[in-house]
């Protein structure tokens, strides 16, 4: 920025399939999900199913295969949700994030289905944090 013009690209440069992408989300119902989470072949037989049906999903390594890595404990953030993890390759650690989950954990995608849809007419960000935001202040 020398002089003083910010160099941007109009272009993204993000691969959902490279190795920079630490989180993989996959649609699964609650219910599923709760049910395959600790068993093994469960989550295998799920997890095969979405790689064969959405393979850009996955990290470009995905056809050498991949092993359950471990799971995160419970979420500080989403009372008792726990994700799954897999390695592609050592280095290559993905979690598995259900499509009920928002990204960075941040909410269930039930909390925020009226705001988002507002968002389609424009409904401004401050006006659906008045309405949708928090009902307790400070704590």
């Amino acid at each position: 920025m020398a002089n003083g013009q910010r160099n941007c690209s109009p272009q993204k440069d993000f691969d959902p399939r490279s190795n920079t992408s630490s989180q993989i989300g996959l649609f699964v119902d609650p219910e599923e999900y709760d049910t395959i989470l600790f068993e093994a072949a469960a989550f295998r037989r799920y997890l095969d199913r979405e790689i064969a049906l959405h393979p850009a999903l996955f990290a470009a390594a995905i056809p050498q295969g991949d092993k359950r890595y471990d799971i995160l404990p419970a979420s500080k953030k989403l009372a008792g949700l726990q994700l799954r993890r897999i390695e592609l390759h050592p280095g290559a650690v993905f979690t598995i994030r259900p499509s009920f989950v928002m990204p960075y954990w941040t909410g269930d995608t039930d909390d925020v289905e009226k705001p988002l849809f507002l968002r389609r007419w424009g409904v401004p960000h401050w006006a659906l944090a008045y309405v949708f935001g928090p009902k307790e202040r400070y704590g």
